[in-house]
């Protein structure tokens, strides 16, 4: 009896093993990872270019992707 228990153990162990191995490419799938937060920080770059030379409130107006923003 006590090789049985022995061997539930190893079983367990085995089991537990394989199912960190079959979840591991999942992590590298993982959305938010550290390339997409260096890729987009700040305003696209039309927008900084309609901003220069106007003060706080002016009226902007530029294109981008999804059509023409104004504010």
């Amino acid at each position: 009896m006590f090789w049985m228990k022995q061997q539930l153990e190893q079983m367990i162990k085995t089991a537990a093993l394989l199912t960190l191995l079959a979840l591991l490419p999942l992590a590298a799938c993982a959305p938010g990872g550290s390339m997409d937060r260096q890729r987009r920080q700040g305003p696209p770059q039309a927008a900084i270019d309609a901003c220069k030379g106007k003060q706080a409130g002016d009226q902007v107006q530029f294109e981008t992707r999804r059509g023409t923003l104004q504010g």
